[in-house]
């Protein structure tokens, strides 16, 4: 009876639990740094300029990509700006999705910030403090609207971006090291975690949804793939899973005995293709659709990343990828030809960990650091 009353409390601590209202209130703040909330025409700080025009269309529910590969991207060559206030290093950074106007930041300090991009101030406009460690992972809405950020104190917190009010605080007693917006639905989130499972919370209800359950490590990331039908997820046990959105059970296992851990994983553009970050100093390229298969032939290399879970970035039009290593340097290879394009010190005292590309304007680059700081390219 005693055995079988252990076994149950356990199962209770691994369905999960979401903590909201008073309670949660307590344990998070949020200070707004940007002047008026409101313009003079009743705008919201976190719209977008009027004279913005997003590459892709919002409203559009299936966006061609072969449109934004239209556009002419080039490689940043110098240092415009730098964003200072987090007070350690910053691991992860993410453009508001459509028109860049906002840059979300999460750091070692265990906060996340959110600064202005277009302002002549270039300021920091607010900052969203609940985390009690390192911060390992952010994620916008489909809209921008709302985000969740991943940390080492073995929690997810759902954030307002406007008000800064923290909806809600999911836990399931280990650590989320990735959490997406199911692209198709954004009332469905999902956690790649420690303890080996991916996790499907519902933020309406709070509650456990799907688990997925085949990695023999910890997972690292979730990639929606073909559309949001799919997604890949990697983890320790150096496996690539892929699997139909809430089925528990992959369609495909990608293995073989080189392959190493890969902690960071983005999708190309394009669609038809995704990046992974490998942990012996190459970005593998793997193909997506009705067969997932890896592209031996297509493999970058030049830089220096084992150790790190370094972020991949993408042109807009797919053209060039940006990536960020070990020794703090920005490189940037062409897609077609895998050849290094360019490198140059991005960030000193430790690795360049975040590099984003502005999804408008084609020469921007945003790269973080432990050194704390997060610097723009052009």
């Amino acid at each position: 009876r005693e055995r079988s009353k252990q076994r149950r409390l356990e199962e209770e601590k691994e369905a999960g639990e979401a903590i909201t209202g008073e309670q949660l209130e307590k344990r998070t703040s949020t200070q707004y740094f940007g002047g008026p909330q409101l313009d003079y025409l009743g705008r919201s700080w976190i719209d977008p300029p009027s004279d913005l025009k997003p590459i892709v269309d919002p409203e559009d529910p299936n966006p061609d990509p072969s449109y934004a590969a239209q556009h002419t991207a080039y490689i940043p060559k110098k240092h415009i700006h730098t964003w200072k206030g987090h007070t350690r290093g910053v691991q992860v950074i993410e453009f508001s999705p459509y028109y860049g106007h906002l840059l979300l930041s999460g750091s070692m300090d265990a906060t996340c910030k959110i600064w202005d991009v277009y302002k002549e101030n270039k300021g920091l406009k607010r900052s969203y403090n609940g985390h009690t460690a390192t911060v390992r992972h952010v994620n916008f809405d489909k809209f921008g609207k709302q985000f969740v950020s991943s940390s080492f104190d073995q929690t997810v917190i759902l954030w307002d971006v406007e008000t800064g009010q923290a909806k809600a605080m999911y836990s399931n007693r280990t650590t989320p090291y990735e959490t997406k917006f199911y692209p198709l639905d954004n009332n469905l989130i999902i956690s790649a975690c420690q303890n080996h499972k991916l996790i499907t919370w519902d933020i309406r209800t709070g509650t456990v949804v799907q688990e997925y359950n085949h990695h023999i490590g910890a997972v690292n990331t979730v990639t929606f793939v073909d559309e949001g039908r799919r997604f890949v997820s990697s983890s320790d046990d150096k496996k690539l899973l892929v699997w139909e959105w809430n089925m528990p059970v992959p369609i495909t296992y990608i293995s073989s005995p080189e392959q190493q851990s890969m902690p960071s994983i983005t999708l190309h553009p394009s669609g038809s293709y995704f990046a992974a970050q490998s942990m012996d100093n190459r970005i593998l390229v793997f193909e997506t659709g009705e067969k997932t298969r890896p592209l031996r032939k297509k493999v970058f290399r030049g830089h220096v990343n084992t150790g790190y879970a370094c972020q991949i970035g993408f042109s807009p039009n797919g053209q060039f990828m940006v990536s960020g290593d070990g020794q703090g340097k920005a490189f940037f290879w062409d897609w077609k030809t895998g050849k290094v394009f360019r490198n140059f010190q991005a960030h000193t005292g430790g690795p360049c960990m975040g590099a984003a590309w502005h999804p408008i304007e084609n020469s921007r680059v945003a790269t973080c650091g432990w050194d704390g700081l997060i610097k723009y390219w052009d």
